[in-house]
């Protein structure tokens, strides 16, 4: 809070870090996906999934090399949105508050 205002104060989200903290976090979630379609293929785990994944990522499959290859593909993918939508929250910050955001 604000002492002179009484209002809340409105930060700004650290672009860098957003856009890393969904890069990471994608590429884990696309990683763990490859690796379990390729542990359980046999009963077709994530089959679904990894087709629509691949169609979006080249080179990504059930596969050691395409597991990685999808997963460098998804924190490209996850960072670029990260920073998307801190700059978005950002700029909409700016223009609520105006000068008060930080």
């Amino acid at each position: 809070m604000n002492e002179l205002t009484k209002m809340p104060v409105k930060s700004k989200i650290s672009v860098l870090g957003m856009g890393l903290g969904f890069g990471i976090s994608w590429a884990l979630g696309v990683l763990l996906l490859g690796v379990m379609a390729m542990i359980f293929s046999k009963y077709h785990y994530g089959s679904a999934l990894m087709h629509v994944l691949s169609s979006v990522y080249i080179g990504y499959g059930a596969t050691v090399k395409g597991v990685l290859i999808g997963a460098g593909w998804a924190i490209i993918d996850g960072f670029i949105w990260g920073v998307f939508i801190a700059w978005i929250y950002n700029s909409s910050i700016k223009l609520i508050f105006g000068a008060t955001a930080k």
